[in-house]
């Protein structure tokens, strides 16, 4: 399974620091082969990865090595994610590429790269909890008469009908 063109190009042009770059190219190759990744996967944790490795570089002034991503504290964290709810980004994509960070962090460490305690100190943004909206009476009524429709036996037709009638008029 091969991702989708450039992103492996795209790390590595983001990370001048040879020993950066390797362990890039490793974590790339562990998503595809051990945790079996789906390509489309691999290239949007790419893309976060890339985005905050090109905010380290003007946050910091200068390409990050990997000592630099190791020393890397809360603020500069705390940054990445104000820059991005600046620019307009949600925050289920910003809790995303977030949560890929602390991946990346954790198969650094796990594979004795580098290690980075800052960061599990901070949190993500809070995700809107949407509440399901309750269907209008018009959309009600047209769903009880078609799940009669769906029924192979006259007698199932008029038993899903009386529970879809009776379940609506609880709340449900």
């Amino acid at each position: 399974m091969a991702e989708p063109a450039g992103i492996e190009t795209l790390l590595t042009e983001a990370a001048e620091d040879p020993t950066l770059q390797a362990a890039l190219i490793e974590w790339l190759k562990w998503l595809r082969d051990e945790r079996r990744s789906s390509p489309h996967t691999i290239h949007a944790y790419g893309r976060d990865l890339v985005s905050f490795l090109t905010f380290t570089s003007a946050h910091l002034g200068a390409a990050p090595t990997l000592r630099d991503l190791e020393n890397l504290e809360a603020r500069d964290f705390r940054a990445w994610l104000a820059r991005r709810a600046a620019a307009g980004l949600g925050r289920t994509s910003t809790a995303r590429a977030f949560s890929v960070l602390r991946g990346f962090f954790r198969w650094l460490e796990k594979n004795g790269r580098g290690r980075n305690h800052a960061i599990r100190t901070v949190r993500t943004p809070k995700l809107p909890q949407a509440v399901p909206k309750p269907l209008n009476t018009a959309d009600a009524a047209k769903a009880v008469q078609h799940i009669g429709l769906l029924a192979s036996e006259p007698w199932v037709a008029t038993r899903d009908i009386a529970v879809m009638t009776l379940l609506y008029g609880c709340g449900f």
